[in-house]
């Protein structure tokens, strides 16, 4: 009988950690293939969701909802806000991501799944280079306290 040997994984990008709410949605043609319980979707019928990690390859979700590996989904970030005042409303970006692993981190259940970008449209390479920037802004800000500095 003969080992496997175990897989080496090498990041081609650099992540950045982060702990963002996100949403999460079958593209359509996976929704057909993928059935979920109306228990796995909130009242907008999206999937809840924290962002862990994001790099210019893919980005990591953390959810209670299992997700196969090959689903595509729409990943949605508020990332700020636009207007003032009363007329401010939510920024939301949404990228397309493909899953690429889904693991049971807690029993609860709670999957981490690792998505892999889909930034073929020029919509989503923009969203995916905006959602990076932001992940990354808050990333320094986080260094910066670490280190006792305070910010500017």
């Amino acid at each position: 009988m003969s080992e496997k040997p175990r897989e080496l994984v090498v990041r081609q990008h650099e992540r950045y950690r982060c702990d963002l709410p996100a949403k999460l949605e079958l593209c359509s043609d996976d929704a057909e293939r993928v059935m979920l319980s109306g228990q796995a979707t909130g009242a907008d019928g999206r999937i809840e969701a924290r962002l862990e990690d994001a790099s210019v390859g893919g980005f990591g979700v953390r959810t209670k909802v299992f997700l196969p590996k090959g689903a595509r989904v729409l990943v949605s970030i508020q990332v700020g806000e636009q207007g003032d005042g009363d007329d401010a409303s939510p920024v939301e970006l949404r990228v397309r991501g493909r899953v690429q692993r889904a693991k049971m981190v807690e029993r609860g259940p709670l999957y981490y799944l690792g998505m892999a970008a889909d930034a073929s449209e020029d919509a989503h390479q923009l969203s995916l280079e905006v959602l990076l920037a932001h992940v990354r802004d808050l990333w320094v800000e986080e260094q910066r306290q670490a280190e006792g500095g305070a910010s500017a």
